[in-house]
């Protein structure tokens, strides 16, 4: 394998000639969508449902992409724009479940993070700023939001924030010191541990949203 990206398979999990190339990350996938098909089966909003619809497409593109990759950066591609479904699908939630919407001030930090996401994923599709990207993107809205949601929303988000920030660090750690980890232990799937707080992540927001 070249040192240049190649999505996903330069996570932090060895790649196997098998049918499922990295099945530890791929195991908790399948994880995260039967949580996220939970609770679209428990939702009664449209816009609820579109909500959890676009992270279950996201999902499903994600656990596919650890199964098997596809030469090129269509897999990269694919899942970049899941992403973006997904923050225009949170907005459309939130202006639906408030009546209000967002802002001037933040559709402009929303313009200004998108095309600045955009540029960066059309000249370098650097994956740990494409990351850090749509996370910014998703808490931008959930905070321009804060005030109308009740007390149990806004503490679950805050949770979400802190998990984020976790995931984040570990997404980082993986970029710079893998190599030196899969060479030391090469059949420890040290990838798993970020898929496994994205789970927590997906049932937190289950939890959190879906009888909005």
């Amino acid at each position: 394998m070249s040192d240049s990206y190649i999505f996903p398979f330069d996570t932090c999990e060895k790649v196997r000639d098998n049918i499922i190339a990295q099945p530890w990350s791929v195991l908790f996938n399948i994880l995260s969508c039967i949580i996220l098909l939970y609770f679209i089966l428990k939702t009664k909003k449209f816009y609820t449902l579109l909500f959890f619809f676009s992270l279950l497409l996201f999902e499903i593109i994600h656990t596919i992409s650890h199964i098997k990759h596809i030469k090129g950066s269509y897999l990269n591609s694919i899942t970049h724009f899941a992403a973006i479904f997904v923050n225009i699908s949170l907005i459309i939630f939130f202006i639906n479940y408030t009546k209000q919407i967002p802002n001037k001030f933040t559709l402009f930090i929303l313009l200004l993070l998108q095309t600045t996401d955009l540029y960066m994923f059309f000249n370098s599709q650097s994956f740990v700023y494409l990351v850090v990207s749509q996370i910014l993107i998703m808490f931008v809205v959930f905070y321009n939001y804060y005030g109308y949601l009740p007390k149990n929303v806004r503490h679950n988000i805050n949770i979400l924030l802190i998990i984020a920030v976790v995931l984040y660090s570990f997404l980082l750690n993986e970029k710079v010191n893998c190599k030196k980890m899969l060479n030391k232990y090469p059949n420890i799937p040290f990838h798993v541990i970020i898929e496994s707080l994205g789970s927590v992540i997906f049932y937190i927001i289950g939890i959190t949203f879906y009888k909005l």
